[in-house]
C-alpha cells in the first residue's frame, strides 16, 4: 500500500515515477478523498504542474480517469501493464503537450477516440495488449511527430487507413494479432524511416506493395498469417537492411525471387506453410552470409537443395521439409557446424 503525503507544496510536483513496482493499494491517504482499492486518485488531475507520470508495472484497477485531462503539462503518460478497464478517456487528447502514451497490457475496451489526432507532439502510442475494437482513426494520421505505433494483440478491425501513409517519422508499426483486412496500402512505402512492419496474423489480402521496397531502413518484415496472395515482389531485394523477413502462412505464388540474395544482413528468412509457391530455391540464398534460420517447409517447391547452402555458416535452423524436391542431400550442408 502507498502513502502519498500531501505537503503544502503538492501542487508543484513535477514527477510521479512509481512504475515497476506491485502496488496494489490506494495511491493517496486518508486527505485525498475517494480513493478506491488500487485506482489512480482523480484528485492527479489537480497536479497542474506534472510532466511526467509513470505507474506502469504494477496491479492498478479501475479506470483512467478522465482528469487526467487537465493535465495540460504532462510529456509522459505511462500506466500499462496494470489492470486498468473501462475506456480510454477523449479527454487524454486535451493534453497537446504529451509525447509517450504507454497503455499496454491493460484490460481496456472500446475505440481508440479520435480525439488523440491533435496530441501533435506526441512521438510514442503503445496501446496494444487491450481488448480495444473497431477501427483505427484516420486522425491518428496527422500525428506527423510519431515515431511509434503499437496495438499489437487487440480487437481493432477494419482497413489501415491510408492516412498513415504522412507519418513520415514512423520507426515502428505494429499491428499484428489484431483483426485488420483489406489489401496493405502502398503508402505505407513512403514511411522511409521505418525500421520494423509487424502486421501477422490479420487477415489481410491482396498483394504485397511493390513500394515497400523503397522502405530503405527496414529490419523487420513480419506480414505473415494472412490471406496475402499474389508474388513476392523482387523489390524487397533491395531492403539491404533487412534482418528478418515472415511471410509465414500465406496465399502467395509464383518463385522465390532470386534478388533475395542480395539481403547481405538478412538472419531469419521464413516463407513456410506456402503451398503456392513453385520453382527452385534460389542458389543466391547461399550468398547469405548472415543467415540464422531459414523455413521454407510445407511448399511447392522443386529441384535440388543448392550446394551454395553449405555456404552459410551462421546458419542453426533450416527447415525445408513437406516440398517436392528431388536428388541428394549436398555434402556441402555438413560444413555448417552450427546446425
Amino acid at each position: 500500500i502507498l502513502n502519498l503525503v500531501i505537503v503544502s507544496d503538492i501542487f508543484h510536483i513535477v514527477n510521479v515515477n512509481l512504475g515497476s513496482n506491485t502496488l496494489s493499494g490506494p495511491i493517496g491517504d486518508t486527505g485525498w478523498q475517494s480513493l478506491s482499492m488500487g485506482t489512480i486518485p482523480t484528485e492527479l488531475g489537480m497536479l497542474s504542474n506534472l510532466i511526467v507520470l509513470h505507474l506502469e508495472d504494477n496491479d492498478l484497477t479501475g479506470t483512467i480517469p478522465t482528469q487526467l485531462g487537465m493535465l495540460s503539462n504532462l510529456i509522459e503518460l505511462s500506466i500499462g501493464t496494470n489492470s486498468f478497464e473501462g475506456t480510454i478517456p477523449s479527454e487524454i487528447g486535451q493534453i497537446t503537450a504529451l509525447r509517450e502514451i504507454n497503455l499496454v497490457i491493460n484490460d481496456l475496451t472500446g475505440t481508440i477516440p479520435t480525439q488523440l489526432g491533435r496530441l501533435s507532439n506526441l512521438i510514442e502510442l503503445s496501446i496494444g495488449v487491450n481488448g480495444l475494437e473497431e477501427t483505427i482513426p484516420s486522425e491518428i494520421g496527422q500525428l506527423t511527430a510519431l515515431h511509434e505505433i503499437d496495438l499489437y494483440y487487440t480487437f481493432l478491425s477494419g482497413t489501415i487507413p491510408t492516412q498513415l501513409g504522412m507519418l513520415s517519422n514512423l520507426i515502428e508499426l505494429s499491428l499484428g494479432t489484431c483483426n485488420f483486412y483489406g489489401p496493405i496500402p502502398s503508402e505505407i512505402g513512403q514511411l522511409t524511416a521505418l525500421r520494423e512492419i509487424d502486421l501477422y496474423y490479420n487477415d489481410f489480402n491482396g498483394t504485397i506493395p511493390t513500394e515497400l521496397g523503397m522502405l530503405s531502413n527496414l529490419i523487420e518484415l513480419s506480414i505473415g498469417n494472412n490471406d496475402l496472395e499474389g508474388t513476392i515482389p523482387s523489390e524487397i531485394g533491395q531492403i539491404t537492411t533487412l534482418r528478418e523477413i515472415n511471410l509465414y502462412y500465406t496465399y502467395l505464388t509464383g518463385t522465390i525471387p532470386t534478388e533475395l540474395g542480395t539481403l547481405s544482413n538478412l538472419m531469419q528468412l521464413n516463407f513456410g506453410k506456402n503451398t503456392f509457391l513453385e520453382g527452385t530455391i534460389p542458389s543466391e540464398i547461399g550468398h547469405i552470409t548472415t543467415l540464422q534460420y531459414i523455413d521454407l517447409q510445407l511448399g511447392g517447391l522443386t529441384g535440388t537443395i543448392p550446394t551454395e547452402l553449405g555456404m552459410l555458416s551462421n546458419l542453426i535452423q533450416l527447415s525445408i521439409g513437406s516440398n517436392s524436391l528431388e536428388g541428394t542431400i549436398p555434402s556441402e550442408i555438413g560444413q555448417i557446424t552450427t546446425l
